[in-house]
This record gives C-alpha cells, sequence and structure tokens, in this order.
C-alpha cells in the first residue's frame, strides 16, 4: 500500500570465511608444525570460519583432526598444475571464499593463481 513502510527482512551477515590452506601437514603420521598450528588454534576461532584445508594428506591425520571435531579438507593435489588450480579457483567460488591463506610452495604458488 502507498505511504506504507516496507520492511526488508535484513540478513545478519555471515562470517568472514578463510581457506587456510597448506601443501602437507604431517611427516607420515606425526603432524609438523603447521599440523600442531592448525589442531590448535581452528577451534579457538569463532569470529571467522575457517575451512582447513590439505593439498596431500593421510588418513592417519585426517582422522587425528576428526577426532577434535576439525574437519580437514583434502585437496589431494599430488602434483602442481594448471588443472589443480582451476579446481581450487572451483571450490574458492563454490564454497563463497572470502580469503586465502597459504603455507607452503605448492599452496602459495596455487593461491596466488587462484587469488589473481
Amino acid at each position: 500500500m502507498r505511504g506504507e513502510r516496507e520492511y526488508e527482512r535484513v540478513r545478519a551477515p555471515r562470517r568472514l570465511r578463510v581457506l587456510w590452506i597448506a601443501d602437507k601437514l604431517d611427516y607420515g603420521e606425526q603432524p609438523h608444525d603447521v599440523g600442531h598450528y592448525y589442531l590448535t588454534i581452528v577451534p579457538t576461532l569463532k569470529d571467522v570460519e575457517v575451512i582447513p584445508a590439505v593439498l596431500r594428506s593421510t588418513d592417519g591425520l585426517r582422522s587425528r583432526f576428526e577426532s577434535r571435531g576439525i574437519r580437514l579438507v583434502p585437496l589431494e593435489f599430488g602434483r602442481f598444475g594448471f588443472r589443480a588450480a582451476w579446481r581450487l579457483a572451483r571450490y574458492v567460488r563454490r564454497h563463497q571464499v572470502d580469503v586465502l591463506h597459504v603455507h607452503g610452495f605448492g599452496a602459495s604458488t596455487l593461491g596466488r593463481l587462484v587469488g589473481w
């Protein structure tokens, strides 16, 4: 009706979504520095949604993260290539990632290509 105020439904802003990518997180079945960092920091982050991901993972490592309530995304990019960059770009779009945070040479290279 004319003269009436229409109220739009206001959505709460979603949390910042960070895709946190590392080349690998372990030496065999033992997590190394970045792996320990993921296990320690990710559960404490409340203001951002962190999606921890790894280019190469092992089943033992994945189960260690899941036992702590952290869903580790195995991207399984064994070798660097443009196909891997394309797959990562598709993942970023599909999951509406706002920030790429990368550790390691492979992850950094892919992140630069995808974020460009």
